[in-house]
């Protein structure tokens, strides 16, 4: 058989060990597999040496059917040649698997046809995937996947040199068991994928997710995508670029706690704009909040922010308090819906230039039996083409009311087909009209109040034609 394989090692009864120094093999590298269900014992295979040869398989192979768990290891020496299949695959079906990942997997010529490293558990237990090595791979960089109730997915790459290219997606962090099931993926490396860059998701249970990116994120599919489906909250630190390459730049979701985006590096740029939304995020459990922040820019072909609430209670807040969170897109600048019960608030602010093709800012809470109120502050301009209304703000709240208030900079441009549109089925509308409406008419729709700000009244609101109307509240 070890023309085939250099380490072949099937064991029915007892824990398997293998280390190895540099292997040539023309199957596997290592195939260790434990093939006894009742068995306690730990699969561990620590290679300080690099496995290459025509490897028809995978460089390490690591099957453990019983309960006792799988360790492999990669040295800084331990390459896995592009010559393989796959990278690393190591599966526990009870006891969770651990890759140390620190010897390149394929090279930037010559990528393994499979998986980087896929890691399965089942049964019980956690994965951890971490190490300093690069990965080349056909189909998914990192591929975790754990099956067991309780079963927590952690990939840490926390070295910069841990780049990942791969034409599938660059890491998979999948939590399918439910139970207290948290998933985290950190990544100090470059993401090029033919897929999403990140894609992490729970199926079920009371689990945290989070993800945190600190280079850049260079993906054919979504640059994150994070849907967790638990109900202990989702949060994405977002430090470093996703280029427009990707179709949406960050897709998040949670089923409860709080949902937190910071948006710390730019998503597309002013010549590649991202296919979709810039961001596109919903929590549709509890009655927390969703929350997005951050200094990126945000160049997106779709809406730039889009943000979705649908239980009861749960605020929208959109800070952007840095001036340099600008955000173009093709359609609306922020789009937001709350469409549940209970008291949950929209609140806008913006410091940034909001440039449009649609509204700049569209912000509606469609639940008349929602007692949240809609605030947007716009310190910025907002331009484009836009197509629609340069803020829009319409409360079907009973008792919520509105508050519009823009800046002394926060001019809206005479391309909108019209300025501000604010409107309350209760608890009253204020517009703190500060900015320019267009070049000679203001347009100003609501059934509240309308005031302006202090030395700039005159040229706020007295030009050649002005209209104020006022609707009732049934309009």
């Amino acid at each position: 058989f070890k023309q085939k394989t250099a380490y072949e090692i099937y064991q029915c009864d007892w824990s398997s060990d293998v280390c190895s120094s540099d292997l040539s093999a023309g199957g596997d590298g290592i195939d260790a597999r434990n093939m006894n269900a009742a068995n306690t014992g730990t699969i561990t295979i620590t290679a300080n040496d690099a496995i290459s040869g025509a490897l028809s398989g995978w460089g390490v192979l690591a099957r453990n059917y019983g309960v006792g768990g799988t360790i492999v290891t990669t040295g800084a020496a331990g390459d896995i040649s592009g010559n393989a299949f796959g990278g690393i695959l190591a599966y526990a079906n009870g006891g969770g698997v651990t890759v140390h990942n620190n010897g390149d997997v394929g090279t930037s010529g010559n990528a393994v046809t499979n998986d980087g490293v896929r890691a399965v558990n089942g049964g019980t237990g956690d994965i951890l995937v971490d190490g300093s090595g690069a990965i080349f791979a056909g189909a998914e960089g990192i591929d975790a996947r754990n099956y067991a109730a309780n079963g927590d997915v952690t990939v840490n790459l926390t070295a910069a040199t841990a780049d990942i290219t791969a034409s599938g997606n660059g890491i998979n962090a999948w939590a399918l068991g439910g139970g207290d099931n948290d998933v985290t993926v950190f990544s100090n490396g470059t993401i090029t994928s033919g897929g999403s860059g990140v894609y992490a998701f729970a199926s079920a249970g009371t689990g945290t997710m989070t993800i945190t990116t600190n280079d850049v994120i260079d993906a054919s599919g979504n640059g994150i995508r994070a849907l967790n489906n638990a109900t202990g909250g989702n949060t994405i630190n977002q430090n470093a670029a996703i280029t427009g390459n990707a179709f949406y730049g960050i897709v998040a979701t949670a089923g409860g706690g709080n949902l937190s985006i910071h948006d710390n590096a730019n998503i597309g740029s002013s010549g590649n704009a991202v296919g979709g939304d810039g961001i596109y995020a919903s929590l549709f459990g509890g009655s927390g909040t969703l929350l997005i922040d951050g200094s990126g820019a945000i160049f997106a072909d779709n809406h730039g922010i889009a943000a979705y609430t649908s239980s009861s209670g749960a605020d929208t807040n959109i800070n952007l308090t840095s001036a340099s969170a600008d955000i173009t897109a093709g359609a609306d600048g922020i789009h937001t819906r709350g469409t549940g019960a209970g008291d949950g608030d929209v609140t806008i602010f913006t410091n940034g230039t909001i440039s449009a093709g649609q509204d700049g800012i569209d912000a509606r809470i469609t639940n008349s039996t929602n007692t949240g109120t809609i605030t947007i502050t716009a310190n910025d301009a907002i331009t484009g083409a836009l197509s629609g209304w340069g803020i829009f703000a319409d409360n079907y709240s009973t008792s919520g009311g509105v508050v519009v208030t823009t800046g002394a900079n926060g001019d809206i441009s005479g391309n909108a087909s019209a300025g501000i549109f604010a409107r309350s089925s209760g608890g009253g509308v204020t517009v703190h009209n500060n900015g320019d409406i267009g070049d000679n008419d203001v347009t100003i729709f609501t059934n509240g109040t309308v005031t302006s700000g202090g030395d700039r009244k005159s040229t706020r609101l007295n030009s050649s034609h002005t209209d104020i109307s006022r609707m009732p509240s049934s309009a």
